[in-house]
C-alpha cells in the first residue's frame, strides 16, 4: 500500500508483487496506492477537480493527520508538462509543487477521507477470504484498478486477473 498517487510507484509495487507471488506459495497480494480506495465517497468530500499532489485532499489529510506541518497554503495550480517528454527538471513547469487547489483543504475533509480509506483498506483486506491461490501452489495476484482521479471514478472494482472474475470495493 502506497502513500503516493504516482502511477510509476504504483506499478514498481505490482511488479515487485508479481515476483513475489510467482516464487512464495499461498501468497495473496494487492499493489495499490492509498488513493485508489476512495471511490465514489471522495466526490462528496473534495471539491476540486483533477485534484492531485499537495492539493485540496493531499492538504486535507495532512491538517487532519499532522496539522503542525501546514503551515499556510500555496496557489492553486495545474502544471502542464510537455508529453510525452521525461523532464530533467519539472520544476520548470510546476513552479509550486501543488496539482489541485489547497486553498479548499480542512481539517474535517481529511478526517472524511483517512476514514474513508480505512474503510475501503478494511475491506480490500476482508476480501482476501474470497481470493484463493490456483491449483497448482501458485498464488493469485490481485490489483485494483484505479479507482479516482479528482471527481472522475475510474472504477470501484479488484479484478482476478487469471479469469476475470470482480471484486466490489464498495
Amino acid at each position: 500500500l502506497s502513500g503516493h498517487g504516482g502511477s510509476l510507484h504504483v506499478a514498481a509495487l505490482r511488479e515487485a508483487a508479481e515476483a513475489l507471488v510467482a516464487t512464495l506459495d499461498d501468497t495473496k497480494m494487492a499493489a495499490l496506492s492509498i488513493y485508489e480506495t476512495l471511490g465514489n465517497g471522495a466526490r462528496d468530500i473534495v471539491e476540486t477537480s483533477n485534484d492531485s499532489h499537495a492539493g485540496e485532499a493531499e492538504t486535507s489529510l495532512v491538517m487532519f493527520l499532522a496539522p503542525r506541518l501546514v503551515k499556510g497554503r500555496a496557489k492553486e495550480e495545474y502544471p502542464r508538462f510537455p508529453r510525452p517528454y521525461i523532464l530533467k527538471e519539472k520544476v520548470r513547469y510546476w513552479k509550486g509543487a501543488v496539482w489541485g487547489n489547497p486553498e479548499k483543504a480542512t481539517r474535517e475533509k481529511g478526517e472524511a477521507l483517512f476514514n474513508l480509506m480505512v474503510d475501503k483498506v478494511e475491506l480490500l483486506v476482508k476480501g482476501f477470504d474470497k481470493v484463493s491461490t490456483d491449483g497448482d501452489g501458485g498464488a493469485l495476484y490481485v490489483a485494483p484498478q484505479p479507482v479516482w482521479t479528482g471527481k472522475e471514478v475510474v472504477s470501484e472494482r479488484t479484478t482476478d486477473a487469471r479469469n476475470g472474475s470482480v471484486m466490489e470495493l464498495t
